[in-house]
């Protein structure tokens, strides 16, 4: 929800708690938060299996009648968005380099623990585009060196009825799975593919994303999500390192009455590596993402 949001601080961080009748629909349709990613194996089954698994009421899923994901706002509302972040990068070297970098007190692994809080009003809808104004803070943890900074900024953005950013050309790819809806109705076992250009940690790319229904009650979707992609930019000089390996899994909840994805929380896993004389150098990344969405004035 609202990747321009995440996109404005150079992270995919930021939302707000949910209500109480939110809160219901998540222990319901969505295993609990901060899950380890060995935890998350299933989400990738689920995604892929040719008959979606039912994680609520069978019979009102079932009986439930198709109906778009269409994200309605209206002038005034207030949205806000909590995201918690823990990002992983790992040096790949040859044994023995990354033995002697170690000894010399070289971090290996960097590890970064990042919560961010953003609040926006909508101010103007027009032909189904609603455009936004608020602020963003995030505190960003290293881990490894025990430190901790805070950052903050103002956003704007106009987003589609789809839950796409107008003007965006490269969206963070932890905002990449709730982009772009599809323009048809949607139940239980609808799939649709997205194919977005993305930005990483480790450089630009692009992502092709599998969708699946695989909870629907006619109140919430559960819809799961896998995709692969590639690392193509060359941001960070890394040529001879590309391209490199994208891949994300994962689940997210969206409110069919209050038209918002109301939760979204991924595994993602992204890889830079060359051999080099039998062994291999390179960049190894793991993050997981939850991100909780609420408004007002619905």
């Amino acid at each position: 929800m609202l990747p321009v949001l995440f996109a404005a601080l150079a992270v995919w961080t930021i939302c707000s708690a949910a209500g109480s009748a939110a809160g219901l629909a998540l222990a319901r349709l969505v295993p609990a938060a901060r899950q380890t990613e060995a935890a998350r194996g299933p989400y990738r089954d689920e995604c892929m299996a040719r008959q979606p698994t039912l994680v609520n009421d069978r019979k009102r899923s079932t009986q439930a009648a198709a109906a778009p994901l269409i994200v309605r706002m209206h002038t005034g509302e207030r949205v806000a968005v909590r995201v918690d972040a823990l990002d992983r990068t790992a040096w790949i070297l040859p044994k023995k380099q990354l033995a002697a970098f170690a000894r010399s007190g070289v971090i290996i692994t960097e590890r970064r623990r990042m919560k961010s809080d953003a609040e926006a009003t909508v101010t103007a809808v027009s032909d189904g585009v609603a455009s936004l104004r608020g602020s963003a803070t995030v505190i960003d943890s290293d881990l490894a060196r025990h430190t901790t900074g805070t950052a903050s900024a103002r956003v704007m953005t106009s987003l589609t009825s789809r839950n796409e950013e107008v003007s965006a050309r490269l969206v963070p790819l932890e905002g990449a799975p709730m982009a772009r809806f599809p323009s048809w109705p949607v139940k239980l076992g609808s799939r649709w593919l997205t194919y977005q250009r993305v930005t990483t940690r480790l450089g630009s790319g692009h992502i092709t994303i599998l969708h699946t229904v695989t909870a629907f009650d006619g109140r919430h979707a559960r819809i799961a999500v896998c995709g692969h992609g590639e690392i193509t930019g060359a941001e960070y000089k890394l040529p001879r390192l590309l391209p490199g390996t994208i891949a994300l899994q994962g689940v997210a909840l969206f409110d069919m009455h209050r038209h918002v994805v109301v939760l979204e929380d991924y595994a993602v896993h992204n890889r830079l590596e060359k051999p080099a004389r039998g062994e291999f150098i390179g960049f190894d990344e793991t993050e997981t993402v939850e991100t909780i969405t609420s408004a007002e004035g619905w």
